[in-house]
């Protein structure tokens, strides 16, 4: 009788020897757990050995219908010690959803038990996709220096995708034709006062903003121009100088982003170099706006020399 028990004990032991007892988790870890049309996003995956580990492959399913893959690369898993590696990034078929063949070894006789990441997949949210996306392991295989398969225990992943923001639409949020009496609470003259309301050229009614000399850089300057939270613009306007203008006298168009804080000039029409005695019409667009201004500046040395702007519009987009 005690000869069949030592057998017994010891053919389970030899049964339960035959098992790679050794072990590591997969698992695949997203840069993001919400995206967006457009976005792009990436997945690591990140192995936990409990066990030397010397090589490894895997599968990967998703839904093509709302993500894709854009590339594959390899981690630092199984190089983190300095070992030369071979990695193959594997076959992608955007239009089933697969990954497929993804494996690397270490070359030289050496192996890693520390965890990191093997692989690095970058995927970006189509067009119109919403809900959820799963990502999934399969045929994961990690093998020992010797070759031996450890066991696997894989952690997917899921993706929520919001709905894309809905594109803006341009708003007018600025106009004036000066027909509303002189600066309609819109505009403010510095000091010198040589702005006016004047019926002597229009391009739409009767009135526009007319300047005449003695002027130096005299400024009309727009009340602050509240974009809606926007931050791109498109100005667009119409202006005049005539031919009485001598060189270095002009009409400028600023813009300030700040708030008037600081300002660029955008546009000038100069006298004896630009056409004169004509309506010119500009479109000048603007970004990254904080909160915008804009000006007009004239200088000419005489009252005979006039100029003149007229549809001062502003869009925010």
């Amino acid at each position: 009788m005690k000869v069949i028990t030592i057998i017994t004990i010891f053919l389970l032991l030899l049964v339960f020897s035959c098992f790679n007892s050794a072990a590591a988790d997969v698992t695949l870890e997203s840069s993001t757990q919400i995206a967006t049309y457009g976005e792009n996003f990436t997945i690591d995956v990140f192995v936990t050995p409990d066990a030397a580990i010397a090589g490894l492959q895997f599968d990967l399913d998703f839904d093509s219908s709302k993500i894709q893959i854009d590339s594959v690369s390899e981690g630092i898993l199984l190089s983190q010690n300095g070992a030369s590696t071979f990695f193959s990034d594997g076959n992608t078929d955007n239009n089933v959803g697969a990954l497929s063949n993804v494996y690397g070894l270490i070359l030289a006789p050496s192996s890693i038990i520390e965890p990191e990441s093997f692989a690095s997949i970058t995927m970006s949210v189509k067009e119109q996709a919403t809900s959820t996306a799963t990502i999934g392991l399969k045929n994961v295989i990690i093998s020992d220096p010797s070759g031996n398969p450890l066991s696997v225990l894989i952690k997917n992943t899921t993706l929520t995708i919001n709905e894309a923001p809905l594109a803006s639409e341009p708003e007018e949020v600025f106009y004036d034709s000066f027909e509303q009496g002189e600066w309609n609470g819109l505009w403010a003259e510095d000091s010198q006062r040589d702005w006016y309301d004047s019926t002597q050229r229009a391009i739409d009614g009767r009135w526009s903003a007319g300047i005449d000399g003695r002027a130096t850089n005299a400024a009309l300057t727009s009340k602050d121009i509240d974009l809606g939270g926007k931050t791109i613009a498109t100005i667009t306007f119409s202006w005049y100088i005539e031919s009485y203008l001598d060189k270095g006298e002009y009409l400028a168009f600023d813009v300030s982003t700040n708030g008037g804080a600081t300002w660029t000039e955008k546009a000038i029409l100069r006298g004896n170099v630009d056409t004169e005695n004509t309506w010119h019409e500009e479109s000048i667009d603007v970004t990254d706006i904080d909160s915008l201004k804009i000006q007009f500046r004239g200088k000419m040395s005489n009252s005979q020399e006039d100029a003149f702007v007229d549809m001062v519009r502003v869009v925010a987009k």
